[in-house]
């Protein structure tokens, strides 16, 4: 995974960040592998929780999301030593690789049981309604599920006596999620919100934020109307962003090993 041979000659600080890109994908590694080791311990807060969302257990909504997590940011990978680093493609991967680890944060973290449980079960409810509503344009004969779902989810809210808590108030968005996840991490120079912000910009095609990030050079001549330019992504700028998604996965698994004693 070596930079091209255009930021050797003349970015040597690409090297570092092709260095640091190794080493964060070590630490990748090193992550996923304590998620496949790890199972939850009879008698533990996290058994408890699960039993309180026993519809869809709040480790099992954690588990799939981790796998997502790994999946998006091994996705990267793969393209990064296969073809090289992709000028725009890869900033959707780390956005939703840090939109999935943010999630289990916002899982995990919740402070009180209650908490946790109905942020659980509205999460589900979300999903699930969401997912109706798309499902019915393709098969309009197909009943919805989602009385029996609602009533299901109820049953488990009036249960775990979350108080006047109601699935019908409004998700957080992705916004919300990412910024609260921010708030469980140490103090740190770029925060998951900021980098969120730039790789959804990127991915939409923002042009604006596209200079600012990508590195560019004159590519032809100058017209009176413009220029062309080669544009690239930067390999440090990607560790920068990577690094930040990897924090959030560390810190996603300390939330759960926390909730599991």
């Amino acid at each position: 995974m070596s930079p091209p041979p255009q930021y050797t000659d003349n970015h040597p600080a690409e090297a570092e960040g092709a260095a640091v890109l190794q080493q964060l994908f070590a630490r990748l590694d090193a992550a996923e592998a304590r998620c496949d080791a790890f199972t939850v311990r009879p008698g533990s807060v996290l058994e408890g929780d699960d039993r309180a969302t026993a519809y869809d257990p709040i480790s099992y909504q954690v588990r799939f999301l981790f796998i997502a997590a790994f999946d998006h940011a091994n996705t990267f990978r793969r393209t990064l030593v296969d073809h090289g680093m992709p000028t725009v493609g890869a900033y959707p991967l780390v956005r939703a690789s840090l939109e999935s680890a943010a999630q289990v944060l916002w899982l995990t973290t919740g402070g009180t049981r209650k908490k946790r449980v109905f942020r659980a079960l509205h999460r589900v409810w979300d999903e699930a309604r969401l997912s109706d509503v798309a499902l019915r344009h393709f098969a309009p004969e197909r009943p919805s599920s989602l009385p029996k779902l609602r009533e299901r989810l109820d049953e488990l809210l009036d249960a775990a006596r979350v108080g006047q808590r109601s699935l019908d108030r409004p998700h957080p968005s992705m916004t919300d999620v990412v910024t609260d996840a921010g708030r469980h991490l140490q103090s740190r120079r770029f925060k998951p919100i900021d980098v969120w912000r730039l790789c959804s910009s990127m991915a939409h095609g923002n042009r604006t934020v596209s200079l600012a990030v990508l590195e560019s050079r004159l590519h032809g001549g100058v017209t009176d109307t413009g220029a062309t330019y080669l544009m690239t992504t930067s390999y440090r700028v990607m560790a920068v962003f990577v690094e930040v998604v990897v924090v959030v996965i560390e810190a996603a698994l300390d939330a759960q090993d926390r909730l599991n004693e």
